[in-house]
């Protein structure tokens, strides 16, 4: 796998290049990337180079793909692949655009989903391949939602099991584009999902989640000055030609991430602005890095990219039920857990703590803000069980309320939540406790 970015196992670009259409794409990385690349159907031209802006180019990796799929044929195994990261698969500039060469033959490498599909055109062919590969799971991330209806390939339906579609909300202006994507149908076991990056503006008490099933922040990379971005000051299409990147208060990433539990959704925290990608995986006080379940019966392929850290895969009764869970060595379980279990809640409720001398349990273990945690208020907020998760106020009321979303969830699916395994408290009133949730 040779993707940098770290939601997704590998990318890929059926073609390239874009046009800025939005607050967002003022410092994009593709205006850096594009430029070091040799167009090789340009070659012999005076400008060889690649341009990042206006133009769209096709590539050789179409076959990419195809390769993705015989490497997990005959397994339980899927790869998330970050489509059109180097352009916009919706983006107008494509629509007519073919993969015959100039005498009108098409090219070897697209003769294969060019013949499936009878059509020459760039995006028709590229459904093909993903008709073609259902164990590659295509991330597609637009700035143009609205034109996402109109393109569609004609047997869409209700959505393909490994279509994710997305789109890029980073500041209050373009919020319209999350109603442009929740109009378009998605598969049962496939995701909507949102990317706030780069997050420029503090946007949780406006943004509606409604319909969306994945939850992506992170800040702005590039070189030159950081700067605090004013959608009333600032206008994108002046500044073109200024480098640098845009300050993401990691304050506003922690409201997202409490946003998204409350309405029960994965939520990836990428990156801190910095002059490099993937910097302060970890800057909201643990690294937060939650990806949706596959599609039914299938597991991600945790060992195709070992470069990065463990994610929590949270799982939806479609994508779970069925799917196999990994072979494990068997752990020694302690005897007849359960009288203890019993027995400690009847002392705990005999004695309880003192309300009025709360114990301080340090940062909160979620956001990791540095005020005190009382154990009382901790777990009183939480499930009325004593635990040792440290919350403050503000991630207890979020969890209060993700913890029934979550646990409703889980008891759709027959058996669902003996996959897990035994934890030293109960599962009562209607909700799960903190440390199961991370676990989930």
């Amino acid at each position: 796998m040779t993707s940098g970015i770290s939601w997704c196992h590998d990318t890929w670009n059926p073609f390239v290049g874009c046009q800025q259409c939005a607050d967002e794409c003022l410092h994009c990385y593709i205006q850096r990337e594009l430029r070091k690349q040799k167009d090789w159907q340009s070659l012999l031209d005076h400008k060889p180079f690649r341009q990042p802006w206006g133009q769209v180019y096709l590539t050789q990796t179409w076959r990419d793909p195809y390769k993705h799929q015989r490497e997990l044929d005959g397994t339980n195994l899927c790869r998330r692949l970050f489509t059109c990261s180097l352009s916009d698969f919706f983006i107008a500039l494509a629509d007519k655009r073919t993969v015959a060469d100039a005498e009108g033959k098409v090219l070897a490498m697209h003769q294969e989903p060019a013949g499936r599909c009878g059509s020459n055109m760039w995006r028709d062919c590229a459904w093909q391949v993903i008709r073609d590969t259902p164990q590659c799971i295509y991330l597609i991330l637009t700035k143009r939602p609205e034109n996402i209806l109109s393109r569609l390939p004609k047997d869409w339906g209700v959505g393909y099991k490994n279509v994710w579609i997305g789109t890029s909300v980073g500041c209050n202006r373009t919020l319209s584009k999350v109603d442009s994507l929740r109009k378009v149908p998605v598969h049962p076991e496939a995701v909507r999902f949102v990317s706030c990056e780069p997050l420029i503006e503090d946007i949780s008490e406006n943004i509606n989640i409604d319909g969306i099933g994945w939850l992506i922040c992170g800040g702005e990379s590039g070189n030159n000055p950081e700067y605090l971005w004013d959608a009333d000051k600032h206008d994108w299409r002046k500044m073109l030609d200024i480098d640098g990147r845009r300050t993401m208060k990691v304050e506003w990433a922690k409201k997202l991430r409490r946003l998204a539990y409350r309405e029960g959704i994965p939520y990836w925290f990428k990156q801190v602005t910095s002059h490099q990608p993937g910097q302060g995986e970890d800057a909201l006080g643990k690294i937060c890095q939650e990806v949706p379940s596959p599609p039914k019966g299938y597991r991600w392929d945790e060992k195709a990219k070992q470069s990065q850290p463990a994610v929590h895969v949270l799982s939806t009764p479609q994508a779970s039920a069925g799917a196999p869970e990994p072979k494990s060595e068997p752990q020694p379980v302690e005897s007849n857990p359960e009288p203890k279990i019993a027995a400690t809640a009847k002392e705990a409720a005999a004695n309880p703590e003192p309300p009025s001398e709360p114990q301080a349990l340090g940062n909160c273990e979620l956001c990791g803000d540095n005020e005190p945690v009382p154990a009382v208020e901790m777990y009183r907020s939480i499930d009325d069980q004593y635990h040792e998760t440290p919350l403050c106020k503000d991630c207890a009321d979020s969890f209060r309320k993700y913890d029934g979303k979550r646990l409703k969830r889980l008891m759709s699916v027959p058996g669902m939540l003996d996959q897990f395994p035994p934890r030293p408290w109960p599962i009562e009133a209607g909700r799960v406790s903190v440390a199961q949730l991370l676990i989930l």
